[in-house]
């Protein structure tokens, strides 16, 4: 059976067989965390459990980090966690930010104060719950990422903050 490899911009590499994955793996090139996935499937799992599960010899000196096999998508995920996690927690910033620029001076952006822009400005909020969102739904990803996994619920409680402000902003829009 022949296998591709996820290369370090999570792209396709291959199709390669067993033995030259090994050489790879001995020469650097690749490490037990490489996801490889079987030539004609869809599911990507680590190379080290590709080796642990057809090997009769002594257990690998490195076990993969990952309990769980990931799809491409969580794979490439988790290797930008920390991107993930920090815009968990930047959108939300730039919300409460704008909200409160627009509260104290309001006629800073164009049209004054209204609805509308306080719904862009939860919808800029509402992208960093996304983020965290992805990134908190990988599974094991706590164990793995947990930096990253605190910023993710830091953007969230952010996120309730900027609708709460926004709450008490949008009370200023009611008849008078």
């Amino acid at each position: 059976m022949r296998y591709y490899y996820a290369n370090e911009h999570n792209q396709p590499v291959g199709p390669f067989a067993k033995d030259d994955l090994v050489k790879m793996m001995s020469a650097g090139v690749i490490d037990l965390e490489t996801y490889i996935c079987p030539e004609g499937g869809l599911e990507w799992f680590s190379l080290g459990s590709l080796i642990t599960q057809s090997s009769s010899s002594p257990p690998v000196t490195s076990p993969p980090r990952r309990t769980t096999d990931l799809n491409m998508g969580d794979a490439k995920l988790e290797k930008n966690a920390n991107a993930a996690a920090a815009a968990s927690v930047l959108f939300p910033l730039i919300a409460i930010i704008l909200n409160l620029i627009d509260a104290t001076v309001p006629f800073m952006f164009v049209g004054g104060r209204s609805i509308g822009k306080l719904f862009i400005f939860f919808l800029i909020g509402l992208l960093g719950v996304l983020n965290a969102r992805k990134l908190l739904k990988i599974p094991g990803i706590a164990a793995r990422r947990p930096k990253a996994v605190f910023f993710a619920w830091t953007g969230i409680a952010m996120f309730a903050l900027s609708v709460l402000l926004l709450i008490v902003l949008a009370q200023g829009f009611g008849p008078r």
